[in-house]
């Protein structure tokens, strides 16, 4: 009678081991087969000699106690392991004849020697690689593929490791430059921010020290105007100020401003009309759009007694420059404020806001 077993004992790595018991039936002492591996190569073990490297003592009843001890020439080295297997052959010594009994061990023990032998296989086939039905490869091919991933692992590993070090390296410069542009931004700024107080100081100081006797002749008087626009105005449109606003052309006593912000004259906005005739337009440089609120300024030029009005605009005029200032920093031949942003081409739309 043969048991439902594992026809494999181990494996063993103990150091210096040297006796090994394995529980599964076998017939005669050779019929088990040993196997030794090195740490360095656990994927092609040797196998030993009977005999030489080891020997095999037997249980005296195999239906009882199955089974027996394996002992080594030589104890178990370190780092090495070690496997005992069924290695009865694949063979059927049993000859029945028509002149013969047929006593009941002989039919017993060929009926346990298949038992045993199909055991074998299914210890060695539960160690196998197996494909699917559908597969195209072998299951060799399959086995192959994955020592040779195996083998490629630390590669692989190592290529991964890189590539992360790069992104890091990477990402470092991005935030590196990113503090550096933004700092280079702040600067300008600054700058910008800096320059029109200036601009905004020598407009002031301008129109405080021009004498025009023309205004007060025509009765021009210091005056400040705010409206919405209602539809969108392409590059080179006309904006009429609001109603009673005027201004003398070229004497540039007019200031514009956009969502707050002050625009400047000849860039983003132009005066219209003929040096020294009244005006109530001017034109827009820039697009603008529904929505966008425009306030226009126009101060007395020389005359004194408007002195109240000019400090306020002054005071106007240094507020909104402190508050936002917006430059283009590719072009560092010319600094070109994007407040609307510049749009190029001619436009024949002429709608006032």
């Amino acid at each position: 009678m043969i048991d439902d077993v594992k026809r494999r004992a181990g494996p063993f790595s103990t150091e210096g081991q040297s006796g090994f018991p394995f529980t599964f039936a076998v017939f005669k002492a050779t019929d088990v087969a040993v196997l030794l591996a090195s740490s360095s190569d656990d994927l092609n073990p040797d196998t030993l000699v009977y005999g030489t490297d080891y020997t095999v003592e037997l249980n005296d009843d195999q239906n009882a106690a199955p089974g027996g001890t394996v002992t080594l020439t030589t104890p178990l080295a370190a780092g090495s392991t070690l496997s005992i297997v069924s290695a009865v052959p694949y063979t059927q010594p049993t000859q029945l004849t028509n002149y013969s009994r047929f006593p009941p061990e002989i039919l017993n023990k060929s009926l346990d020697r298949l038992e045993v032998q199909i055991q074998q296989l299914f210890e060695r086939l539960d160690r196998a690689i197996v494909v699917s039905p559908t597969s195209t490869k072998t299951a060799e091919e399959f086995k192959q593929e994955l020592l040779d991933l195996a083998l490629h692992a630390a590669e692989y590993v190592e290529e991964a490791k890189k590539t992360y070090e790069a992104v890091l390296e990477t990402q470092k410069q991005i935030d590196t430059l990113k503090e550096e542009q933004e700092k280079a931004l702040e600067d300008k700024a600054d700058e910008l921010k800096g320059e029109m107080e200036d601009l905004a100081d020598s407009e002031v100081d301008r129109v405080e020290k021009t004498a025009d006797w023309g205004l007060s002749e025509i009765g021009l008087s210091c005056q400040e105007g705010s409206w919405t626009v209602q539809e969108d105005l392409a590059v080179g449109s006309v904006v009429d100020l609001p109603e009673g606003m005027r201004y003398l052309v070229d004497h540039k006593h007019m200031q514009i401003a956009w969502n707050g912000l002050v625009l400047l004259r000849d860039k983003q906005w132009r005066e219209l009309g003929a040096e020294m005739e009244i005006s109530t337009q001017f034109s827009t440089l820039v697009p603008l759009h529904v929505g966008d609120v425009l306030q226009a300024w126009i101060v007395p030029l020389g005359a004194r007694d408007y002195i109240d009005d000019i400090s306020t605009l002054y005071k106007d005029l240094k507020q909104t420059q402190s508050k936002v200032a917006y430059a283009d920093l590719s072009d560092e031949s010319e600094e070109t404020f994007t407040y609307p942003p510049e749009v190029t081409g001619e436009s024949t739309d002429t709608t006032g806001a």
